[in-house]
C-alpha cells in the first residue's frame, strides 16, 4: 500500500539495505572464487615457464652432447686412419681398428641412452603439462559457469524468482536507448498490492510471501516475451511494455489486474481476497525516465485514492 509514513520509509530502507548486502555478499564470493582461480592460473603458468626453461636446457644439452659425440667420432676415425698408416702388420692393424670401433660403438650407445632418457623426460613433462592445461581449461569453464550463475542470481529476486530492481535498472536503460533510436512506443507500469500489510498482520509473513510469489507468477506468465517485469521492492512490481500504444497498454494491464483479483487465493484453506493497483505512463518525446516514473507513481497514488483494484494512466499534460 502506498503511504508516506515513517514505517514505510523504514521498510524501504530495510529492502534497499538487504539488496545492497545481497549484492555485496555475492560480489565478495565471486571475488574470492576469482582470486583462487587467478592463484591457480599463476601456479599453472609458473609450471609452463619451468617446462619451457627445462626444454631449453634439454635442447642446449642435446646440442652440446651432439657436438661432443661428433668430436669423439672424428677423433676415433682419425686414430683409425693413423693406425692404418703406422701399422706394420695385419694383426696389429686389426687389433687397433677393432679397439677403436669398440670405442666408437660405446660412444654411440652412450649417446643413444642419453637421448632416450632425454626423450622420456621430455615426454613425461609434456604429458604433465598437457594434463595441467586440460585441468586449467576445465577450471576456467567451471569458473565461467559460476560467474554466470552468480550474475544471474544477483539479478533475480530470491523470493519471487523474477528479475529484481538491479535487473530493472539495467533493462530500463536498454529500452530507453531503443525507444530513442527507433521511436517505438514504450510504457512503464508500477504495481502495488492492495492492503498488503493487512495480509501480513492477519495471516503472517509466510502468507504475505505466498501472495508475493503468486502475484509475481500470475503477472510474468501473462506478459509477452518482449515485456519485462521485476520486483521493485516490498509489495511493488514494475513493468516495461515496449511497442504498445497507450490504449493497448491500458487494456493489457487491466486484464492482468482482473486476473489477480479473480485468482481465488487461499492460505491454509482460508480464502484471502487479494487485489492490485497499477499506475501507468508512456514515454513521449522529450521525456526523461524520472518524469515518466513520477507520472506512473502519481497514477498509482490516484488508483489507491480512487478505491484500489484499478489501473490509472496519467498523460504527460498533467505534469
Amino acid at each position: 500500500e502506498k503511504e508516506t509514513t515513517p514505517s514505510n520509509w523504514k521498510k524501504l530502507l530495510k529492502d534497499v539495505t538487504e539488496l545492497i548486502n545481497s549484492i555485496r555478499s555475492r560480489m565478495q564470493k565471486e571475488k574470492h572464487e576469482f582470486e583462487n582461480f587467478l592463484q591457480q592460473v599463476t601456479v599453472r603458468l609458473k609450471s609452463m615457464d619451468n617446462f619451457l626453461q627445462n626444454e631449453t636446457i634439454n635442447l642446449q644439452q642435446a646440442k652440446t652432447q651432439g657436438s661432443e659425440f661428433d668430436n669423439q667420432l672424428e677423433i676415433n676415425v682419425k686414430d683409425i686412419r693413423q693406425d692404418i698408416d703406422l701399422a706394420t702388420g695385419l694383426s696389429e692393424l686389426k687389433k687397433n681398428v677393432t679397439s677403436k670401433l669398440d670405442t666408437i660403438s660405446d660412444h654411440i650407445q652412450l649417446y643413444r641412452d642419453s637421448e632416450n632418457i632425454r626423450f622420456e623426460n621430455s615426454q613425461n613433462e609434456v604429458n604433465d603439462m598437457h594434463s595441467k592445461m586440460q585441468l586449467m581449461e576445465s577450471e576456467t569453464e567451471q569458473l565461467k559457469k559460476i560467474i554466470i550463475k552468480s550474475n544471474k542470481e544477483a539479478m533475480y529476486d530470491a523470493l519471487t524468482e523474477i528479475p529484481n530492481r538491479l535487473s530493472y535498472d539495467k533493462r530500463i536503460h536498454e529500452e530507453i536507448d531503443r525507444w530513442k533510436r527507433f521511436s517505438n512506443p514504450l510504457s512503464l507500469a508500477i504495481w502495488d498490492i492492495d492492503l498488503f500489510k493487512n495480509v501480513n498482520d492477519t495471516y503472517g509473513h509466510k502468507a504475505g510471501d505466498k501472495v508475493l510469489k503468486t502475484i509475481a507468477q500470475l503477472l510474468i506468465s501473462s506478459i509477452r516475451t518482449t515485456d519485462f517485469l521485476a520486483r521493485y521492492g516490498g509489495e511493488e512490481f514494475i513493468m516495461l511494455l515496449p511497442g504498445t500504444e497507450e490504449n493497448e497498454t491500458m487494456q493489457l494491464v487491466d486484464k492482468l489486474r482482473q486476473k489477480i483479483s479473480s485468482c481465488g487465493f487461499k492460505y491454509h484453506g482460508n480464502s484471502v481476497k487479494i487485489s492490485i493497483s497499477c499506475g501507468v505512463s508512456s514515454f513521449n518525446k522529450g521525456d526523461t525516465l524520472d518524469q515518466v516514473f513520477e507520472r506512473a507513481d502519481k497514477a498509482l497514488y490516484q488508483a489507491k485514492e480512487n478505491g484500489r483494484n484499478q489501473c490509472v494512466m496519467l498523460p504527460k499534460t498533467t505534469d
